[in-house]
């Protein structure tokens, strides 16, 4: 489009210079009156073309939108494996290094006749494809951490999970202002954490019914893979990550097993389930400029 905005500026300068530099009748000057013919037919084309163009450009802006998905996906991953150095300072990873993957998984991806189809096959390819090659090289005790917050950042960037249920999670926090009416069988700790846990609104009525329906929950907490059972009464209806809270103030020893479970309903059991090592597959993300390093321990 800026190029027919300085053709349309240079046909107008030039019919100007004819205006001004005309002598005598201007209606008599042949070459004049072509000009302003050939004028008038370029700008006419011109006109059309921009038409055009501005279709075209809101045709490739909305194929573009389709794909940002994808693109928001990368960068949610390239951000998320640059703070595992956190966990341990040997967990570098270079942008280069995940470009080489990000267009690796982009070639994976499987095609489809269908746009929609075709971008979430490319997310989903993304996604596992990067995260294989995060996990080869974590060690196995960091491997479920990350795939936890894989998860948990998912799910925030689609407005499904907020910081607060997050941190509520993490930091277990306890209030002691209400006396446990359950210290029979349920440890004070915990009881502190579930009035703690009331403060969310999901969770506002949880002390009050564990206190008329203890027995239930009673069984509940002792049973053997509790986060494999479903909760009493109507709590059993809660979403995955609400149960994973519940678990957590509970019965913290099941707490890693809850989050596995967690993350298989959430991303798909691939990604909980261990990778074996493989050295094709290792080699296939190898270049001539990315090399394979082998940490004997």
């Amino acid at each position: 489009q800026n190029q027919f905005t300085i053709k349309l500026k240079e046909l107008e300068d030039d019919l100007l210079q004819r205006l001004a530099t005309a002598e005598g009748d201007i209606l008599g000057d042949e070459e004049l009156i072509l000009s302003l013919e050939n004028t008038k037919i370029t700008v006419t084309e011109i006109n059309e073309k921009v038409i055009e163009a501005k279709a075209t450009a809101i045709e490739i802006g909305r194929a573009r939108e389709a794909y940002r998905p994808t693109a928001a996906r990368g960068s949610l991953i390239y951000f998320l494996i640059n703070l595992l150095n956190v966990i341990d300072h040997m967990y570098q990873y270079s942008l280069g290094a995940f470009n080489f993957v990000f267009s690796k998984a982009l070639e994976k991806a499987q095609p489809s006749e269908s746009l929609a189809d075709r971008c979430e096959n490319l997310r989903d390819s993304v996604t596992y494809t990067c995260f294989s090659f995060v996990t080869r090289g974590l060690f196995e005790k960091h491997r479920l951490i990350f795939s936890t917050m894989l998860a948990i950042r998912t799910l925030q960037s689609r407005d499904e999970l907020s910081a607060e249920d997050v941190d509520y999670l993490i930091k277990t926090p306890k209030v002691f202002d209400k006396e446990n009416p359950l210290s029979a069988w349920l440890p004070d700790s915990n009881w502190f954490s579930v009035v703690a846990l009331s403060n969310l609104e999901a969770f506002a009525n949880l002390p009050q019914d564990m206190e008329g329906s203890w027995k239930r929950w009673k069984e509940w907490c002792e049973h053997e893979q509790p986060e494999t059972a479903p909760l009493p009464q109507e709590w059993k209806r809660l979403p995955g990550f609400q149960i994973l809270q519940v678990v957590r103030v509970l019965r913290p020893d099941r707490t890693s097993q809850a989050v596995s479970v967690w993350v298989r309903n959430t991303l798909g059991a691939k990604f909980v389930d261990a990778i074996p090592f493989n050295l094709e597959v290792s080699f296939e993300d190898a270049a001539p400029a990315v090399p394979i390093f082998f940490l004997l321990s």
